[in-house]
């Protein structure tokens, strides 16, 4: 019986202090939950460590984002992160947000704001990552913004450049910015040209060099902007590439010229990539003109540049007179009196037989 009393007696304590425990209701403590590190995506194009540029503020603003955790460098392309001074002349946020809201969680971005597709971004993309914004120093800046022309020419041909530049920043305004434009082969300069840049963006211009200046080959142009006191340099210069061949790889005789024969040349220059020579004769029988300047040729000229020709392709329909002045061969005359001629014994291929003939 005692023993029952005291188990009984046990349940009892048991009880009371499961009770007691209920009425209490102690609060427990978890462990707070981890924040959650973001992605970190650091703009890590030239701008950041060019005159101005916060790239040391941009590493350690980036570390102490992560937390220890992914870092992505972008630019002209997304890359891992390193310590290496940015080289990518682009800064292309968007290709890198994209990769980031795909991949899920926060994003954080560290720039300074001189995005290339700023502009472009779409509207989602834009509210998702938290910006940390290291801005440059505003600062005078001129610059060679970009250079087009033509990349295969014949040596006696002209090299037509269309140059633009431009300044940004701070700047003597309303007064002007007189400047120079050169080009240069190999630290050599070819030819220079004045020019006034404006007080900001952008203003375009030809120049004309003549190819005769540059040996036969592929060679690297220096189009650079010079005698402009500006505080970023590496900008001042932009590369353009260009072939030079002895004489024209395809002569085009257009007789009157006309939207076929500009076409032709340019699909020439564009699908073979060879130096393409055109001549124009405005006037049925009368003389020839360069296509490019229409500055008139001599028969002698262009005799010489078909005979070295590859490629002779006529457009139009040239006499009988004129043609055999430049050293063809009058073969045939088709059932509308039209001129079939041959160079060397072979056909010179008409841009309007539809492939029928060939040189």
């Amino acid at each position: 019986m005692r023993r029952l009393a005291v188990g009984f007696l046990a349940l009892r304590v048991v009880g009371v202090a499961a009770l007691l425990l209920l009425l209490w209701n102690p609060g427990i403590r978890a462990p707070a939950a981890s924040v959650a590190r973001p992605l970190v995506l650091l703009d890590a194009s030239l701008s950041l460590a060019g005159h101005g540029g916060r790239w040391a503020a941009a590493l350690d603003t980036a570390r102490a984002l992560a937390h220890g955790g992914v870092i992505w460098r972008f630019g002209a392309r997304i890359a891992p992160f390193d310590t290496a001074p940015p080289t990518d002349g682009a800064s292309r946020l968007g290709p890198a947000l994209a990769a980031a809201a795909a991949r899920g969680g926060p994003v954080a971005i560290v720039t300074d704001g001189e995005l290339t597709d700023a502009l472009d971004l779409p509207a989602d993309l834009q509210r998702v990552p938290h910006v940390v914004m290291l801005a440059r120093p505003v600062f005078a800046d001129a610059y060679v913004a970009g250079v087009e022309g033509t990349r295969h020419v014949g040596m006696k041909d002209t090299i037509a450049l269309r140059v633009t530049v431009g300044t940004s920043g701070k700047g003597e305004g309303g007064k002007g910015n007189a400047a120079r434009v050169e080009i240069r082969l190999a630290g050599r300069v070819l030819m220079s040209r004045s020019i006034t840049l404006p007080d900001s963006g952008t203003i375009a211009f030809d120049l004309s060099l003549p190819a005769a200046r540059l040996p036969a080959g592929w060679f690297a142009l220096d189009v650079a902007l010079a005698g402009s006191a500006d505080a970023e340099s590496r900008d001042d210069v932009r590369l353009f590439l260009v072939d030079v061949s002895p004489e024209p790889a395809a002569v085009i005789l257009a007789a009157p010229p006309d939207w076929e024969s500009r076409f032709l040349a340019r699909t020439l220059g564009d699908v073979a990539r060879v130096p393409v020579k055109v001549y124009v004769q405005p006037e049925r029988g009368g003389g020839w003109r360069d296509g490019a300047t229409l500055a008139p040729a001599s028969p002698g000229s262009v005799a010489r540049a078909v005979a070295a020709a590859r490629l002779v392709a006529l457009v139009g329909e040239i006499v009988v007179e004129a043609g055999e002045a430049l050293g063809l061969e009058l073969v045939a005359v088709d059932e509308g009196g039209k001129p079939g001629f041959e160079r060397h014994g072979r056909n010179c291929a008409d841009a309007r037989d539809d492939g029928k003939r060939s040189h």
